[in-house]
C-alpha cells in the first residue's frame, strides 16, 4: 500500500461517527482491522477490489434482520 493510500485510509479511521465508507474500484488489496472501530458505520462498500478477506473485526457489527 502507498504512503498516501495508508494516510487517507488512517484519517477516515479517525472519524468515528463515519456512515458510510465507499472504497469501490480502488485496487485495495487490505482492509486495516481498525475499520472495526467505526460503530456508526452502517455502510460499506469495498467491491471491486483485490480483497481477499475482511478484518473479523468487521463482523462485530452485522446485524441479521
Amino acid at each position: 500500500m502507498q504512503k498516501m493510500e495508508r494516510s487517507l485510509i488512517s484519517c477516515c479511521l479517525q472519524v468515528v461517527e463515519l456512515q458510510k465508507l465507499l472504497l469501490a474500484h480502488n485496487n485495495i488489496k487490505a482492509l486495516a482491522a481498525e475499520v472495526g472501530n467505526l460503530t456508526s458505520l452502517a455502510v460499506l462498500n469495498v467491491s471491486h477490489n483485490q480483497l481477499t478477506s475482511l478484518p473479523s473485526s468487521i463482523g462485530r457489527y452485522v446485524v441479521n434482520n
